[in-house]
């Protein structure tokens, strides 16, 4: 699965315990900070890929999940989120996961 264009090591557990269980997905995420408190950001349920193909379903949302951090990243890089340490060591520990657990 790509994150940011680059082939990246993604955890499907989320996905494959939602279908599962039927458990709403709730994307959350810091936003900023205020007298040195994380605000956080919840937006709405979503909406489960669900074909009748565990493994496509489990892929299809996996991708819908990825896609929103991605969007979560862009959107509040610089509010402290923690995320704008992503680099080049996290890019290369990625690449080492995807080669040593190729599907």
């Amino acid at each position: 699965m790509d994150f940011f264009g680059i082939p990246a090591c993604t955890a499907s557990g989320l996905a494959r315990i939602a279908l599962r269980t039927d458990a709403a997905v709730v994307p959350d995420s810091p936003c900023g900070m205020r007298a040195r408190k994380f605000i956080l950001r919840f937006d709405a349920a979503l909406e489960l890929v669900r074909t009748g193909d565990d493994q496509a379903d489990v892929i299809a949302n996996t991708a819908k999940f990825t896609k929103i951090i991605e969007d979560y990243i862009r959107r509040y890089r610089t509010s402290g989120s923690g995320f704008t340490a992503l680099g080049k060591p996290a890019l290369k520990a990625s690449r080492r996961c995807i080669d040593g657990f190729k599907n």
